[in-house]
C-alpha cells in the first residue's frame, strides 16, 4: 500500500556543499496543504508512479523533476534551476514560479501550466510545447521559445503580463518555428510581447485585435534580423515602396477560426527608423494598402486593419505616397508654347520635362512649362512624404505642340481715309482655315476677304483672328484713320462710265448747303448732305452744256468753300 505523506512544514537537505541534493519520491502519494510551506534546498523527483498533490507552497533550489508520476494541486512553486516533466502535471489553479538565472522548461511531456510567472535574471528557454491556460507573467524576462510554442488558451486578452518599462521590457523570443500562440474570443486588443536578444537587443510587439467574438488562434513569431538571409528579397516588391525594414520582420499565423483582424507592429523610431506601412510576402513584398501610424511615447505602431493571415513574413515598410492625379494643357501651340500643368494637394512635389522648360513652380502643385519649338513632349511629377522622404511613382502627362497660322491683311488703305470710303480688306495669311474680322465700327465679318466704309471720322482698328485646323489662333490688325481734308473735284464727266459722274463733296461728315452757278451766275443745282452730288443738268432736269461751273459750299461753323470745276460730256 502507497503511503499518504502530509506535509506541514517540512525542510529537507544536506549538510554538504559537493553533494547533490534530491528529494525523490518514488512511488508515494504526498500531499501538502494550503498553508504548508516546503523548502528543498536541492532538487524534486516524482517517478515510479509517485503523485504529489501540493497546495502549499515549495521553494525548490535546483530543478522541478518529474519522469513516471503525477502531480496536481493548487500550490506555488518556487523553482530555481529547471522545469523537467515527462509525466502527468494536473495544474488546477497553481502558479509556477521560475525564478533562477537561466532556466529550462523541457521533458517528454507538454506541460499546461495554470499561472507561469518569470523572475530572476536569466533566460527561461524552452525545449518543448508548453501551454499557460490563465496568466503568463513575463516581468521584465525573457522567455525563449526557440523552436517551440507556447500557448496561452486563456482568452483573457489581458492574460499575458510583462514589465513595459522602456528597453527593460519582458518578451516572449523564438528561433526557426518557435511561436506564441493566444487564443481570443473577444473584439479586444491582444498583445503579443515579441522581441529577441540575439544580436541586438529589441523589443517589438505585436497587437492583435479580432474582428469577431469567434473562437480564433493567432500565432506569431518575431526574427531579429533581414528577411534576405531567410530568402524574402527584400530587393523584390510591387513597387509601391520605397524602402523595407532590413533590420527584423514578424510571422503571423492563424491556426483555428480563420477571422480576419487589425494587426499592429511596433517600432522603436529612436533605433529602427521611420516606418508608414506593412507588406507580406508571396513570391514578393506586396504592400498592404490603408495603414495608420499610432504615435506612442517610446514605441510607433503601423496599424492595418483586415489581416487574413497566412503564416507569411509581414514586414515595415516605407509606403510610397499615392501617384498624384495631373491635370494640363494637352495641346499647345506653337505662337504660343507655354502649357500649365496641376496636381491636387499641398504637398512636395518634384516635376521633370522630356524637352520643355520649367518657367516657374518646381516642388509647388502647379508649373508652366515652355515647349519651345520642341513638338511636344511628357511632363512628370511625383509627390514626396515630408516625413519619410519617400516618392511616389511617377504620374506623366503628354502634350502635343500644334503649328500655328500667321495672320495678314492685306488693304487699299493710304490714312487718313475719308467718310463712307470703301475700304477693300484682303486675307494674306498663311495657314489659316477660319477668319473673323471685327472692324470696330460694331459691324464683323467671318469671310476670307471682305469690305468695310466708316461714316464718321475717327480713328478704327480692324482686327484679324484667324485659326486652323488645330484651333490654333493669331491675330493680326491694322489702323484706319477716318477724317481727312475736304475733298471737292474740279471734273465732272457724267457719261455713265463710273468715273466722275457725279460732282460730290468728299471728307465732309456735318451738315452743309451746295450751290451750283453757270457762268452767269444762275442757280443750276441747290442741294445738302441729303441729296449731296449734282449730275450736271439744270434745276428742270435739262443737261447742262460743256464748260465751266461754279460752286458755294457751306458748312457748319461759317466753313465756305468756293471755286470752279469744269463739265466735259
Amino acid at each position: 500500500m502507497k503511503k499518504t505523506i502530509p506535509l506541514i512544514f517540512f525542510l529537507i537537505g544536506l549538510t554538504s556543499t559537493t553533494t547533490a541534493q534530491l528529494f525523490a519520491n518514488l512511488g508515494q502519494t504526498i500531499y501538502t496543504g494550503d498553508n504548508a510551506i516546503v523548502k528543498i534546498e536541492g532538487s524534486i523527483l516524482n517517478d515510479s508512479l509517485g503523485v504529489i498533490n501540493h497546495n502549499g507552497l515549495v521553494s525548490i533550489d535546483s530543478s522541478y523533476i518529474q519522469k513516471n508520476g503525477v502531480t496536481s494541486g493548487s500550490g506555488k512553486y518556487e523553482v530555481f534551476h529547471n522545469w523537467d516533466n515527462s509525466g502527468v502535471f494536473q495544474h488546477d489553479t497553481s502558479l509556477v514560479v521560475l525564478t533562477g538565472g537561466n532556466q529550462k522548461i523541457k521533458g517528454t511531456s507538454i506541460t499546461d501550466f495554470y499561472n507561469l510567472t518569470l523572475l530572476g535574471p536569466g533566460v527561461k528557454r524552452q525545449h518543448i510545447n508548453s501551454e499557460v491556460s490563465n496568466f503568463l507573467n513575463l516581468k521584465n524576462n525573457e522567455l525563449a521559445t526557440d523552436s517551440f510554442e507556447m500557448f496561452v488558451s486563456n482568452t483573457n486578452p489581458l492574460a499575458i503580463l510583462y514589465d513595459n518599462t522602456y528597453q527593460s521590457e519582458g518578451m516572449v523570443s523564438s528561433l526557426n518555428q518557435g511561436r506564441l500562440k493566444r487564443a481570443t474570443n473577444t473584439i479586444a486588443e491582444y498583445v503579443y510581447p515579441t522581441g529577441s536578444k540575439v544580436g541586438t537587443t529589441r523589443f517589438r510587439s505585436l497587437k492583435i485585435t479580432p474582428t469577431t467574438t469567434n473562437n480564433n488562434n493567432y500565432e506569431a513569431i518575431f526574427i531579429n534580423y533581414d528577411g534576405s538571409n531567410d530568402g524574402y528579397n527584400l530587393n523584390t516588391n510591387d513597387n509601391s515602396m520605397c524602402l523595407l525594414n532590413n533590420q527584423f520582420y514578424h510571422k503571423v499565423d492563424n491556426t483555428l477560426g480563420g477571422d480576419s483582424a487589425i494587426l499592429k507592429i511596433s517600432y522603436d523610431p529612436n533605433q529602427d527608423g521611420y516606418w508608414d506601412g506593412q507588406a507580406n510576402w508571396n513570391t514578393q513584398w506586396s504592400s498592404n494598402s490603408s495603414n495608420t501610424i499610432n504615435n506612442l511615447s517610446n514605441y510607433d505602431n503601423v496599424e492595418k486593419t483586415g489581416h487574413f493571415f497566412s503564416y507569411s513574413p509581414i514586414i515595415l515598410v516605407t509606403q510610397k505616397p499615392l501617384s498624384p492625379t495631373l491635370l494640363g494643357d494637352s495641346a499647345v501651340c506653337s505662337n504660343n508654347s507655354i502649357a500649365n500643368y496641376s496636381v491636387s494637394g499641398t504637398g512636395t512635389y518634384n516635376w521633370s520635362t522630356s524637352v520643355g522648360t520649367i518657367l516657374s513652380g518646381q516642388g509647388t502643385n502647379s508649373i508652366s512649362v515652355d515647349w519651345g519649338n520642341n513638338p511636344g513632349g511628357t511632363v512628370s511629377v511625383s509627390s514626396t512624404n515630408p516625413v519619410s522622404n519617400c516618392s511616389s511613382n511617377l504620374t506623366t502627362f503628354n502634350t502635343i505642340l500644334y503649328p500655328s497660322p500667321t495672320g495678314g491683311i492685306s488693304s487699299n488703305i493710304s490714312n487718313p481715309i475719308y467718310i463712307n470710303t470703301p475700304i477693300n480688306l484682303t486675307d494674306s495669311s498663311s495657314g489659316a482655315t477660319l477668319w473673323n474680322w471685327d472692324f470696330d465700327n460694331g459691324q464683323s465679318s467671318n469671310s476670307q476677304n471682305t469690305q468695310t466704309a466708316y461714316s464718321n471720322n475717327g480713328t478704327y482698328t480692324i482686327m484679324l483672328v484667324v485659326e486652323n485646323q488645330f484651333g490654333c489662333l493669331d491675330t493680326t490688325e491694322i489702323i484706319v484713320e477716318v477724317g481727312g481734308e475736304i475733298i471737292v473735284p474740279n471734273v465732272l464727266t457724267p457719261n455713265g462710265d463710273g468715273s466722275n459722274d457725279f460732282f460730290e463733296i468728299i471728307g465732309y461728315d456735318g451738315t452743309f448747303n451746295l450751290v451750283i452757278l453757270n457762268r452767269w451766275g444762275q442757280t443750276l443745282y441747290d442741294g445738302n448732305e441729303n441729296t449731296a452730288f449734282w449730275d450736271g443738268t439744270t434745276l428742270s432736269g435739262e443737261q447742262t452744256p460743256e464748260g465751266t461751273y461754279f460752286y458755294v459750299f457751306q458748312g457748319e461753323e461759317d466753313l465756305l468753300k468756293k471755286g470752279s470745276l469744269t463739265l466735259f460730256r
